[in-house]
């Protein structure tokens, strides 16, 4: 017979007398002796000799202690002059419990049925415990404990359990259900709390040492020395250069500065920008000559005081000033370093686009000087 079993046999005797051994009716030990042969125990004598008598192997005696509370099922003893008194206990706590009794209400020498009573501890000795049938083991019990506490079952816990008569799923339920599980998962909330704040915190750390880093290196590539290079214009052969400008606009300045960068990989240098220019100068003249003219009658049909010519020149002279304006820019001191730091442009890209748009502005600015020739 298990716990549950137990307790509900008790509450079916409930208002019925049971006279065991026969004898001046409806005792409180017939009930007992009644019981006990539930589980092949026949006790004897009268209640007051049950915290003495023997008792078979898998029954337990348990004397009342301050903090002690028995358990459903269990066998009451009463020190009560003369006999003693017995039930069987279906609920408690720490200030009382509720058992079956018969030969309580209406006492007498031909005992009365058994009731429901609610007992206080006054001359309480404490209790037998039947040999209850356990539906769990010791070994389920604790993996409960485990999966709920991340620990295995206190004895007193074990025992509690083993004798409720409850499934494991019932004393999950408890578990789950009790302070201490509430206080274990309030615990690790605060924990997580906290391993999230110390994350974020090193994430934010990592971030500024990382921009630190790239300021640092941005910082040291800015202090390389700056070495000017002067790119004067490229000498025009054979006819005189004018310097009026076509509009009132005076024409910008022929020489760019280019700064802290080093040599382009392509092999585009100052001196061959020059000797370029020079070069076209002189095959346009050459081709002049050999055409009988051609180019000067080029040059006439846009001539300065025409409209044609007018917005031709113009239009020259804007992109004399947008070469000359990206080179300015890409000669700017940190420019190159910004540029390169984040990725955008090489050192030595940056230094061919100077080299080009150098070339071009001395190129455009001779042509204009020989269109106004």
């Amino acid at each position: 017979m298990n716990q549950n079993d137990a307790v509900a046999w008790t509450n079916a005797q409930i208002g019925g007398s049971i006279d065991f051994d026969g004898a001046y009716g409806a005792q409180c030990m017939d009930l007992i002796l009644a019981y006990c042969a539930k589980f092949g125990w026949r006790p004897t004598g009268d209640a007051m000799t049950l915290k003495d008598q023997y008792i078979p192997d898998g029954f337990q005696r348990i004397q009342n202690t301050p903090d002690f509370i028995p358990q459903p099922g269990d066998i009451f003893i009463f020190t009560l002059a003369p006999y003693g008194h017995t039930g069987i206990i279906t609920s408690a706590n720490m200030n009382s419990f509720t058992s079956v009794d018969q030969n309580w209400f209406n006492a007498s020498d031909n005992g009365s049925p058994a009731a429901v009573v609610t007992h206080n501890y006054n001359s309480f000795w404490g209790v037998i415990r039947p040999p209850f049938t356990q539906l769990v083991t010791r070994d389920e019990i604790n993996a409960a404990y485990q999966e709920v506490f991340g620990r295995d079952a206190d004895e007193g816990g074990m025992q509690t359990y083993l004798n409720t008569g409850w499934d494991i799923n019932r004393i999950k339920q408890e578990l789950y259900a009790s302070d201490e599980y509430k206080t274990l998962q309030q615990q690790k909330a605060s924990d997580q709390a906290a391993a999230n704040a110390a994350a974020a915190v090193a994430e934010q750390k990592a971030i500024a040492d990382k921009a630190e880093a790239n300021r640092l290196a941005a910082l040291q590539t800015e202090q390389t020395p700056v070495v000017p290079v002067d790119v004067p214009p490229a000498p025009v052969t054979d006819t005189p250069v004018a310097t009026v400008p076509v509009v009132d606009t005076p024409l910008v300045p022929t020489q760019v500065v280019v700064a802290n960068q080093p040599k382009a990989s392509s092999g585009l240098t100052i001196e061959k920008v020059k000797t370029s220019i020079s070069l076209i100068t002189q095959i346009v003249s050459i081709f002049d000559k050999i055409s009988g003219g051609t180019i000067t009658a080029l040059k006439k049909s846009v001539d300065k005081t025409t409209t044609t010519g007018k917005t031709i020149r113009t239009w020259l002279q804007a992109a004399a000033g947008l070469m000359l304006f990206l080179a300015t820019v890409l000669t700017l001191p940190g420019f190159a370093s910004l540029m390169a730091s984040n990725g955008w442009l090489e050192l030595g890209t940056i230094t061919t686009y100077v080299a080009a748009c150098t070339f071009i502005f001395n190129t455009i600015e001779n042509f204009l000087a020989w269109l106004n020739s």
